[in-house]
């Protein structure tokens, strides 16, 4: 049986693997200039409705297009990777969008 102290750690361990693969994932993006929609985002496009929160958006693709559409966007992510280069993005893009890491 895992004590509540193992279990805590083993949490953070599993926790900065995820931080970490993230932020692998965001600079390879950011250096590569890759901010294309993916799959998902695409098909998510044709439900947004309304002002959005867009909590672990990444890149801000998603967040960036649903903007360029009219809506008003609130993105939130935890990676500063990710939300440095959408903050200049948003800055150059038509609209104005708050940025939240």
């Amino acid at each position: 049986m895992m004590t509540q102290a193992a279990a805590v750690t083993s949490e953070h361990i599993l926790s900065k693997k995820s931080v970490d693969f993230f932020e692998n994932q965001f600079q390879r993006q950011v250096r590569e200039q890759d901010y294309a929609l993916n799959p998902f985002e695409i098909l998510a496009l044709d439900y947004v409705k309304g002002s959005i929160l867009d909590v672990g958006c990444g890149l801000g693709n998603l967040s960036l297009e649903a903007g360029r559409r009219g809506h008003r966007v609130l993105s939130v992510d935890a990676i500063p990777t990710a939300v440095v280069p959408q903050q200049r993005r948003s800055a150059r893009s038509a609209y104005r969008a708050k940025h939240s890491g």
